[in-house]
């Protein structure tokens, strides 16, 4: 039995590749005309500002002990009635995997592709959320963003527990003392 060489048995293949990669590129260009890369880029614009809007408004509304828990409390205690509840959380995750997918579509499109992956994971359910979105939080370089942004609206910093806690104006050094202790030295 005489063997194939591997190479001429993938270049059919390779071409194959080649030729769905070229149509595919013909359809894209098709798609992105003049006006919908206009409007992508108006859309673009738009979530932009609203995100620079929106971010700090929602990070000086949590509670400062937002962070603070092992594990985060349900939503069902403060919406009472139980289809009200499911319906809410069936369109929070639809948002979310609509934001999801337009983040990733942003990755390659105009937009804010990252900052849109984040609000939508942010409103997706699923097991370990709070565990991550606490870790991130623990980390400075996110901690003392988050802080500066509630200390510009009156609001105290974000307690982490297990971690090194924010001074008063909520800055830690990288050895993990705050300013307050790095004062007293």
């Amino acid at each position: 039995m005489k063997s194939r060489n591997p190479i001429t048995t993938a270049l059919p293949l390779l071409e194959s590749l080649r030729l769905r990669y070229a149509v595919w590129v013909n359809e894209l260009q098709e798609l992105l005309t003049e006006p919908v890369l206009w409007w992508s880029l108006v859309l673009s614009g738009i979530v932009f500002v609203g995100t620079l809007l929106a971010v700090p408004w929602i990070v000086a509304r949590l509670p400062e002990d937002y962070f603070d828990h092992q594990r985060r409390d349900s939503a069902k205690s403060s919406i009472n009635h139980r289809l009200l509840y499911h319906c809410f959380l069936v369109l929070k995750n639809v948002a979310g995997v609509v934001f999801l997918i337009a983040g990733v579509a942003m990755l390659v499109l105009p937009g804010q592709g990252l900052l849109t992956i984040v609000i939508g994971l942010s409103l997706i359910n699923f097991p370990g959320k709070y565990r991550l979105e606490r870790y991130l939080a623990s980390k400075s370089w996110i901690l003392r963003p988050l802080n500066w942004s509630r200390r510009r609206r009156g609001k105290p910093p974000f307690r982490i527990s297990g971690t090194n806690e924010p001074s008063a104006n909520g800055e830690t050094s990288p050895d993990g003392e705050t300013s307050a202790d790095s004062h007293r030295n």
